[in-house]
Formats: C-alpha cells, sequence, structure tokens
C-alpha cells in the first residue's frame, strides 16, 4: 500500500516537472514573435516613410472626385491595409471601377 501512494506521489511530481518547461518554451515563442512582429512594422514605417508619394496620393484624390465610392484613406494607410491584411479593396473593387 505504501509503495503505492509513494509511486503515485512520484508520478504527480514528474507530471508536475515535465509539464513546466513546456509552458516557458510557449511564453519565450511568443515574446520572439511579438518581436519579429515588431521589427516588422518597423520596416515597414521606416519603408514606406522613405516613398514620396505625393504622386500617388494625387491619383487617389482624383479618384476620389471622379467616383462615388471614395477610398477614404492616404496612400500610406491604403498600403498598410494591404500589407496587414484588412484592406477591402479587391481586384474586383478595381475591376468594377473600371468598367
Amino acid at each position: 500500500m505504501k509503495k503505492k501512494i509513494v509511486w503515485i506521489i512520484l508520478s504527480c511530481i514528474l507530471l508536475a516537472v515535465l509539464s513546466m518547461p513546456m509552458n516557458l518554451t510557449s511564453y519565450a515563442q511568443v515574446e520572439k514573435i511579438n518581436k519579429a512582429e515588431k521589427s516588422m512594422d518597423d520596416t515597414v514605417d521606416e519603408t514606406l516613410g522613405s516613398f514620396d508619394l505625393t504622386q500617388l496620393e494625387s491619383f487617389l484624390d482624383s479618384l476620389e472626385s471622379e467616383y462615388s465610392k471614395p477610398f477614404g484613406t492616404t496612400i500610406k494607410e491604403l498600403f498598410y491595409g494591404i500589407i496587414n491584411g484588412d484592406n477591402s479593396y479587391g481586384f474586383n473593387y478595381f475591376i468594377n471601377l473600371v468598367f
């Protein structure tokens, strides 16, 4: 009977010890992903900040005055939306503008 209780206690301790490193690994992976996302955002900000987008801005303004459905954003915000995947202007939208 004592052997059974000792084995149960040792099994519980072993299970607790084995489950601890997995939580630390997950936390480290989350930190690594957050750093990579921040680095990517900084790179995108730096790259888009270095472009001269005045002509594209004027083109976007002309589209807003010609069509009833304006974009409602600057060209940089439009690029950020495309990069982040939350852009609602797809290929079909631009085809509908042409036809």
